[in-house]
């Protein structure tokens, strides 16, 4: 997980940690709150154990990742360089599994929909 650190510091390296209220809070008493969180589509905000508020990548982007890297996998055979276009794969394949390891570490809940 990354943390979010406050835009109103100075410094700009302080954490927001959360607060009963569901406010977050940064040590220089500038607050935010989930309305204010705007995170990119690929993104979800979490809290760590410690209160800290931060972010990771979303399991259904991971997810979606996941799904293109088997794609490309099975594509690689017709590539110019299919040995390379494996290793690419199967890189990105990791990539986005552990992006989706980190999100259930941070408590992300999946939800995963039957079509």
């Amino acid at each position: 997980m990354h943390a979010i650190t406050c835009g109103t510091c100075a410094t700009g390296t302080g954490t927001l940690r959360v607060l009963p209220n569901r406010i977050f809070e940064c040590l220089s008493g500038h607050q935010l709150t989930l309305q204010d969180v705007d995170l990119d589509g690929g993104h979800v905000w979490a809290v760590d154990v410690s209160g800290v508020l931060g972010y990771v990548v979303s399991p259904s982007f991971s997810l979606e990742v996941i799904a293109e890297a088997t794609d490309d996998l099975a594509a690689s055979g017709d590539c110019p360089d299919p040995a390379y276009a494996a290793r690419s794969a199967l890189g990105k394949a990791l990539g986005g599994c552990l992006d989706f390891v980190d999100a259930c570490c941070a408590g992300v809940v999946v939800v995963l929909l039957e079509m």
